[in-house]
């Protein structure tokens, strides 16, 4: 893979990055993608066939109903509402916000932390009666370019993708049904590790339908003939999301250092093409996860998700945490 290298008025990696300036700057970068993941009809239609919702209007709204109450969520499964980088998507959600309390019973809306308007459409949904809950994100800004973010690495990851392999290393592009076979074995076992065998969050289907998107990589690291880890990576012009990964290293594995070099792999094809932000996504009770993400430059970001219920869906919401109505 080509390696990329940035401009000089890159904003410097061990400050708080300025996530507005992010996504302006991304407005012209990775021509070719697109605006917003929900744009690839790919991409929508797999997550809507996954959460069992279909399309209630444009830019990745989906609804669900239950017991005739209409539920909406603007990008569900952990995704995000796009960046407003034209009139066009900062009009669509500021209406959004005001018409969706009389629409539906319940709506969500996760802002995205590169959008220059989430300031003031979290302050507009607070004056309509939504609730705005902050959350927190890690953003890896990739404009200074590959060498450039190497070089601001903690000493120990710079070490461990410097170092020679002297194991069966392999990284590569999962393209194929046959692919995913260890990628669900491997997530399978982190369930069982976590207590919560079968509890797949997302059905396997959504995984085959994301190898025909565009707008989806899914890496993987075998290792001694075995994957060791593998991620699952969206894309638009504005960022690239970690959307899910999976690991399993074995002791005979680790001294490949597999997600440290296959996190560097990632990072190398995102700056060769173009992209400008990586959102590694939250890390709520999970000190070692937010380490990981800040030893390789990314620094957190505060967001707001929004959120409207109407009082028949909170007497619903009541009866379910009774155990009445229970299916």
């Amino acid at each position: 893979m080509a390696e990329a290298t940035g401009s000089a008025s890159a904003l410097p990696l061990r400050g708080q990055p300025d996530p507005h300036r992010l996504g302006d700057a991304a407005v012209s970068s990775a021509e070719g993608a697109f605006e917003d993941l929900f744009d690839d009809p790919v991409l929508r239609s797999a997550v809507g066939r996954a959460a069992g919702v279909q399309a209630a209007a444009p830019h990745g709204v989906f609804e669900q109903r239950r017991l005739g109450l209409r539920r909406w969520e603007w990008a569900p499964y952990g995704l995000y509402a796009p960046v407003c980088a034209d009139p066009q998507r900062t009009q669509a959600l500021t209406d959004f916000l005001d018409r969706a309390p009389g629409r539906a019973s319940q709506v969500r809306v996760q802002l995205n932390p590169l959008c220059s308007e989430a300031g003031r459409l979290a302050k507009q949904a607070a004056a309509l009666g939504w609730r705005v809950l902050p959350r927190e994100t890690h953003l890896l800004d990739l404009r200074p370019g590959l060498e450039a973010l190497r070089r601001a690495y903690h000493a120990t990851k710079r070490n461990q993708v410097a170092k020679p392999v002297k194991v069966d290393s392999r990284i590569a592009l999962a393209r194929t049904e046959a692919d995913l076979l260890p990628y669900f074995e491997v997530y399978a076992h982190s369930l069982q590790r976590w207590g919560r065998a079968g509890a797949w969050p997302y059905p396997r289907q959504l995984f085959l339908d994301l190898l025909h998107s565009p707008a989806v990589r899914i890496w993987t690291h075998h290792v001694q003939g075995r994957l060791a880890c593998a991620v699952v990576i969206l894309e638009c012009r504005h960022q690239a999301l970690y959307w899910q990964g999976v690991s399993r290293i074995d002791e005979d594995q680790k001294p490949a250092h597999p997600m440290v070099r296959l996190m560097d792999t990632v990072i190398q094809d995102l700056c060769a093409r173009g992209v400008p932000v990586l959102n590694l996504g939250a890390s709520e009770g999970l000190p070692q996860v937010r380490r990981f993400k800040e030893e390789f430059g990314a620094r957190p970001t505060a967001y707001s998700t929004l959120q409207w219920e109407s009082g028949a869906w909170r007497w619903l919401q009541g009866l379910r945490a009774r155990g009445i109505g229970r299916r």
